[in-house]
Order: C-alpha cells, then structure tokens, then sequence
C-alpha cells in the first residue's frame, strides 16, 4: 500500500486500526530512504519519542492516530516526536536501541522482547482486551482451512502475530506441515489493510489479517467486504500493548501509563477514543496464547528481515 513518506515520518498508528482503511487512494511509501532517528540533547529533555508498529499503511496511519499520541506527550509534559517504520523488527530495534521512549506494537512484536521493555497498558474493544486472528478468502472461494493446501497466501510482517505466527502455529498443529510445504505461495503485505486488498484483487485466494482490522474494514466498506468470508478465526490473543523502553525515567512511565488508563474518564481523551472506536486501555492483557504461539511459530519457521515497502514473497 502506497504513500509518500520518508523513512522517518511524524506518523502513529495504534494497532486498533479500525479508522485505518478509510482511504481508497493508493499511494507509494518509499522506505529504502531512511534518515536516522537524531538523537537526544540535554535541550531536548521536553521531547517525548513515539513509535507503532506498521500495521497499516502509512497515510491511515498519520490521519487515524497523530491526535492519539500528541496527547499522551503533552499529558506527559512533553512535546512529540513521532516517528515511522515500516516493519516491526524496526520498530522493535528503535525501542531496544533507545532511540525510542515509547512505542505501540503488535502483540508478536511485544512478545519476542517482552523481557526488555516495559508494558505500560493495553486497548479494550468491545468490552474486552482481546483480538482474533482471521483468515479472510473470497465468496466461491477457499472454504475451509484444508481447501487452503496448494493456494496463495498473504501474511503482514514477519512479526506478525495474527498475520504470520499464528498461521504458522495452527498449520503445524492441525496438519504437521510449514508453510512452503502447505500453500503454493506466500507473500508478505506489509499490513493487514494491504492483505485484504490482496485477496480482493485475486493477488492471493487467502490472508490472515487482526480481526479488529478486518471489523473496522467490514464496518466503512460493507460491499467490498461481503464480496470476502472468514473461514477460520483464532482463539483469542492479548491486545497489542502500548510499552516504553526499559531505561525510561519512571516519572515519565508513570505520565503516560496514567494518560492512558485516565482517557476515558477525560473529555478529550474520551473524544479521541471514541474516533478511534476504543472503550478504554487497562494495565495489560493475557499474552499466555501469544507467548505459546510464538514459540512454536518461531522455532518452526526464522521470520525472514526485510524493511523495503510492498508485497514480498517468501522463497520456498
């Protein structure tokens, strides 16, 4: 999915993306050109570093959810610095390299460096801190999880855990197979956004996507959906998590996670959640599921690096 960006973008997303597929207008993002994250001065202390996992395009990205962390900086006193990365392992780096101060990320991305971060809270969706892992195929098509042997398939990032571990986890629970042994191709989006417009164009016959995604996508575009069915959905995951970088100044930690678990109760925090369809965010969320799920997905099947923008396949 396209639009002009550079590496380096004043750009959030929060993963619940369901404002995120509002834009029909296809656009080209060009992160082969990247600038570096500068780094903090002692006369930059006013400045608060955030970050989100690329989980939908960019543009969606800016427009569903700028508001959403210039509050949380300026609740922390501090002015935002927004930042923009096209994959989650980049993400993830600016985090651990401490190039970020906070970051909002896929659930995957959370568990693979849980140890090093520090959870600050998690979104609530229709009463619950819960999402599901999806796999969307069109009408006439793929009915069922074996008609989806020898098929094309769409994953989002390599990180991904709707979009790639998950799918990973259940072809080797259910059918003791990897994924170059089970479908005939696989191509990574770069989004969920991206994926279901995949299927949609006939580019792959099946594509796992968030389901909080795919809800919000069903929701602005009813026609385009209904030409799409689910044909699985997962047990449910702990919701992508807001976090900070371990060495953060607690005072600081402390703002934000208090911003975040007071928005509901604020007249502006309570406005900019309910354009963002969240009821509220809570302390945290049970990852058990994803935490299993990546272990098995992981040992199973290195996820490939890449940080080019567009759909890749996978080589077999």
């Amino acid at each position: 999915m396209s639009g002009c960006v550079r590496g380096a973008v004043p750009a959030l997303l929060l993963f619940l993306v369901l404002g995120a597929c509002r834009s029909q207008r296809r656009v080209a993002v060009d992160f082969s050109r990247k600038e570096p994250v500068p780094a903090v001065a002692a006369s930059d202390i006013a400045t608060l570093r955030l970050a989100v996992g690329a989980m939908v395009g960019p543009r969606e990205t800016y427009e569903s959810y700028a508001s959403l962390m210039e509050y949380l900086a300026r609740r922390a006193g501090r002015r935002a610095d927004l930042v923009q990365r096209r994959t989650y392992e980049e993400t993830n780096r600016l985090l651990l390299d401490g190039e970020i101060d906070v970051a909002f990320i896929c659930t995957g991305a959370y568990v693979a460096i849980r140890d090093r971060v520090r959870l600050l809270a998690a979104p609530v969706v229709a009463g619950s801190p819960s999402y599901a892992s999806v796999f969307v195929a069109r009408r006439g098509g793929p009915g069922t999880l074996e008609a989806l042997r020898d098929t094309r398939f769409a994953f989002t990032d390599p990180l991904s855990n709707s979009g790639r571990l998950y799918p990973i986890y259940l072809l080797r629970r259910r059918f003791a197979a990897a994924p170059r042994e089970f479908f005939a191709g696989v191509v990574y989006s770069g989004g969920h956004d991206e994926s279901i417009r995949l299927v949609l164009d006939g580019a792959v016959e099946a594509a796992a996507v968030d389901s909080l995604v795919w809800d919000g996508f069903a929701g602005r575009h009813p026609e385009q959906a209904g030409e799409l069915a689910v044909i699985h959905r997962s047990p449910p995951f702990g919701s992508p998590p807001f976090v900070a970088r371990a060495d953060l100044d607690l005072a600081v930690v402390e703002s934000v996670r208090s911003a975040l678990l007071g928005m509901a109760g604020d007249v502006e925090g309570g406005r900019i959640l309910a354009g963002l369809r969240v009821e509220r965010f809570v302390a945290g969320a049970d990852y058990a599921f994803a935490i299993e799920v990546a272990g098995v997905a992981l040992a199973e099947d290195a996820p490939p690096s890449f940080s080019d923008g567009g759909a890749r396949a996978e080589a077999p």
